[in-house]
């Protein structure tokens, strides 16, 4: 049995090492694309690997077609173009054409990171959003993961021009995770943060009618995370019960509730199979979701950071919590955490009858305060004159860094 492990093991890192020798040859042949100028009006934008029109980059391009109209080229990448919506200019993610955009574009935005192939050029403004606020769930080399990731990690990590903060204890975790220094974390919150900071009731009356809701009705949602890697996410046990959690709803909060589950994103094939909800996956924007929301439910899910900005209730249920921390560990234990936390049906069903507002309210803000906070609720229109700056004002990467810090 050792012998067939040893095997196996050696058989990984092989197959390992030539991917990873596969992608330092493709670095040096995409060079050749070096031969195209960099285009300094050209943004290309890439949200979850190409997976959607959503999260911080959505924000960002937003901000900037409503201040600086016609005045740049925006293109987004995603997996399946043709099914994306009519005006925008879209190319599938990975063929030669996003090689050449990707070494064309005077700012790059995503929110996942860079591919660790593609040799960008020192003109280029590489641009993460990230996609989670908080300091909860560990990151990059702060969690186990194999000798190629953490080749892709640190390439990924020296590429990155600018990482967006929510928090001062996040940017030293995703520093020290990612090995990026410190000054290029911007503290100035999250784009898609923006909406949970102003008053936006439109948006939540939008999305009461596409879920067919009425005023009435008061909505929480259930929001687990992924489990395992990204990629490759092991199956998801579904163990909330429908029924109690929203007697007790009915209960503490009065009026008439709905309760909708969320899937995360990794888990594009599994769909809600719990009674009396409805299915929130189909929706392709979280932030608004979270808007309309009046309670949320989660495990490990940073969504929780961006919920407490709304000083609405979030409650904790999460029934595997050891195993995750063995697996993944956190960055602050959960004990530290404000939200109420459940490890069975049962104590989520107290700790919603038991929700006392008032203190809630000062563990949220002692929370905040305790990670530093950064949120401004500017944040698409900080990032959106930042990169005008850079594509019109000829102004280094360097006293833009400097100047952000």
């Amino acid at each position: 049995m050792k012998k067939i492990t040893k095997r196996n093991h050696s058989i990984n890192q092989w197959k390992e090492s030539s991917l990873y020798l596969s992608k330092a040859i493709c670095r040096q042949l995409l060079k050749t694309l070096y031969i195209f100028p960099v285009k300094n009006n050209r943004i290309l934008y890439e949200a979850y690997s190409g997976k959607g029109y959503v999260c911080n980059p959505k924000y960002i391009y937003e901000c900037i077609n409503q201040k600086f109209p016609g005045k740049f080229e925006m293109i987004w990448v995603f997996e399946q173009p043709d099914s994306i919506f009519d005006g925008k200019v879209c190319i599938k993610r990975n063929l030669i054409q996003y090689c050449y955009l990707m070494l064309t574009s005077k700012v790059i935005i995503t929110n996942m990171g860079f591919n660790a192939f593609l040799p960008f050029r020192k003109k280029q403004l590489k641009f993460n959003t990230w996609h989670g606020g908080g300091a909860y769930k560990r990151m990059g080399l702060d969690m186990p993961c194999s000798k190629t990731e953490q080749r892709k990690t640190i390439q990924n990590g020296k590429e990155t021009d600018l990482i967006l903060s929510t928090n001062k204890k996040f940017s030293r975790c995703f520093s020290h995770a990612y090995r990026i220094p410190i000054r290029k974390m911007w503290e100035i919150g999250m784009p898609r943060n923006d909406l949970l900071l102003s008053d936006h009731s439109s948006k939540k009356d939008k999305v009461f009618q596409m879920l067919k809701l009425n005023k009435n009705q008061k909505l929480a949602i259930y929001a687990p995370t992924f489990r395992g890697d990204f990629s490759n996410a092991n199956p998801l046990q579904i163990t909330l019960n429908s029924k109690k959690c929203l007697d007790s709803l009915n209960q503490r909060f009065g009026g008439e509730w709905i309760l909708g589950i969320r899937m995360h994103h990794a888990y594009h094939t599994q769909r809600n199979s719990i009674l009396e909800t409805i299915d929130l996956s189909e929706y392709s924007d979280m932030q608004e979701l979270l808007l309309a929301a009046d309670a949320l439910i989660t495990d490990y899910s940073s969504c929780m950071w961006d919920f407490s900005l709304t000083g609405k209730p979030c409650f904790i249920y999460a029934t595997d919590s050891e195993e995750y921390k063995n697996s993944r560990n956190f960055y602050i234990p959960m004990s530290y955490w404000p939200f109420p936390i459940a490890n069975n049906n049962d104590e989520l069903v107290q700790n919603i009858i038991n929700y006392n507002e008032k203190s809630y309210d000062k563990k949220v803000k002692k929370h905040h305060k305790q990670l530093g906070i950064c949120e401004t609720g500017h944040a698409s229109e900080l990032v959106t004159d930042l990169i005008y700056d850079y594509c019109f004002k000829n102004i280094s990467k360097d006293k833009l860094i400097k100047k952000n810090n």
